[in-house]
């Protein structure tokens, strides 16, 4: 399967899910309890898997239409394909939660996963041959190899033990039951799927375990908008100088462009099978998340259109830190940062706010960290409020079906942009994932220095 699983990955325009693919090989892990007797693997029986993936695809897509056409909720059937279907992140991201997260990631498996990154993308992507050329194994070790190559580092909470009575109730949440681990221990070797992906466990693990994951995040998003803005024009934890003194996580002041933005790094959890279920589950996260930070943003900006003069202060209240005058010349906006990437409560928050009868909150732009700083590197400061101003501006029609941000922004840039009047003749654009395409060059470039700072601390280790 991992044979497999390295030649989906080589061809990305592949019909196949990756994601399903690497589920696949979990839950096989997962519920089998034999030993595999075969030191090869035949081209036949990789294109038997690939056929059989294609039926399990088909098989839950079809599931989902017709769960769709009853419910007729056709949002409800993009976001569970894209969340058990793509993997959203590349390898770089996976580096920055664990580097954000290292010292979770001590607390969590005993050791940094950041400083060790090299290790985990070795065993990951290890392909053995043999004297004939032929692969006999991928991404699989016995203890003796992983002693050698981990060191003194205890390593075990990197796998699971598998039991012989393993549940496992659905094969799209098989690299959830891993419970933060890359692999399974089944008696004396230990397997991991080929894929760098298989990092998601350790992701959504530092995530939901972490207890100041909000302080985190602010830290990080605080040194992107400095890079941009300059750090006198950046202003975090401001407090409302009223009776009760309510907190703005950041206000950043751009000529007369002033930038409201609300932190929130809860994790996004899972989208369940059961379609009912699922939206309940999306309705609850709308409204802890997304809803609670865009009231708060916009609490701030009426506070400032209140005022002729707005002052912000410190958490006392005893010294004034922002002071906004001129308020008829400034352009306010409201940005709502996730950690988590939200899917369609995110790139179609719009929905959600008409849904709740709170069109006064639609003018806020709800964007995950990393798409942050994908789009305000293609964008700069002098065109980020523009976009900013184009996503808030009540458009309906105008779809991804990925649920991405990053297509959203692609086709924004794109010639066919405003092509279509935006909520114009009851015709409805949704955008494919070509409209990502402009984002390569960015995580190509990322991805690039990632394996650099690896190769250079491995000779370093040397």
């Amino acid at each position: 399967m991992n044979l497999a699983i390295i030649q989906r990955k080589r061809e990305s325009n592949s019909q196949f899910s990756l994601k399903l693919m690497v589920q696949l090989y979990v839950y096989i892990l997962l519920k089998y309890n034999g030993e595999s007797k075969k030191d090869v693997v035949t081209s036949d029986e990789i294109e038997i898997f690939f056929l059989f993936i294609n039926v399990l695809q088909n098989n839950i897509s079809n599931n989902q239409v017709e769960q769709s056409i009853q419910d007729r909720r056709s949002d409800s059937l993009q976001s569970y394909l894209s969340y058990h279907f793509d993997f959203r992140k590349e390898l770089w991201e996976y580096y920055e939660i664990c580097r954000m997260f290292d010292n979770e990631a001590r607390k969590q498996y005993g050791f940094s996963i950041y400083e060790n990154f090299d290790k985990l993308l070795y065993i990951i992507c290890n392909v053995k041959s043999r004297l004939d050329g032929l692969v006999c194994s991928c991404s699989q070790f016995l203890d003796r190899e992983l002693d050698e190559i981990f060191g003194d580092i205890d390593y075990s909470k990197l796998f699971m033990t598998a039991s012989k009575n393993m549940e496992v109730r659905y094969l799209t949440s098989s690299i959830q039951i891993l419970g933060g681990s890359i692999g399974i221990k089944r008696n004396l070797t230990y397997f991991l799927p080929a894929s760098e992906h298989i990092l998601s466990s350790i992701e959504q693990k530092l995530i939901s375990s972490s207890n100041n994951k909000g302080d985190i995040l602010e830290k990080e998003l605080k040194t992107i908008l400095e890079n941009y803005f300059d750090v006198d024009n950046v202003y975090q934890s401001l407090y409302l100088k009223t009776s009760k003194k309510e907190e703005q996580d950041f206000i950043v002041i751009s000529g007369n462009n002033i930038l409201l933005i609300e932190c929130k790094a809860r994790d996004f959890k899972e989208i369940p099978f059961n379609q009912k279920m699922s939206e309940e589950r999306r309705q609850q996260l709308f409204k802890k998340v997304v809803l609670a930070a865009s009231e708060q943003a916009d609490r701030a900006k009426q506070y400032i259109l209140n005022n002729e003069i707005a002052i912000f202060t410190d958490k006392k209240g005893s010294t004034e830190r922002l002071r906004i005058e001129n308020i008829k010349s400034k352009k306010i906006y409201k940005v709502v940062v996730t950690l988590d990437d939200y899917y369609k409560l995110s790139e179609m928050a719009i929905d959600y706010f008409k849904g709740r009868n709170r069109n006064d909150l639609i003018d806020t732009w709800i964007v995950n960290y990393f798409d942050f700083q994908k789009i305000i590197w293609h964008s700069g400061i002098e065109k980020i409020f523009d976009y900013i101003s184009y996503r808030t501006s009540g458009i309906e029609t105008i779809r991804s079906i990925q649920a991405s941000e990053i297509a959203q922004y692609g086709y924004y840039i794109s010639p066919n942009y405003n092509f279509i009047p935006p909520n114009g003749y009851n015709i409805e654009v949704n955008i494919m994932g070509r409209f990502e395409n402009w984002s390569l060059p960015f995580e190509e470039s990322k991805n690039e220095l990632v394996l650099n700072d690896i190769i250079f601390k491995y000779q370093k280790e040397k």
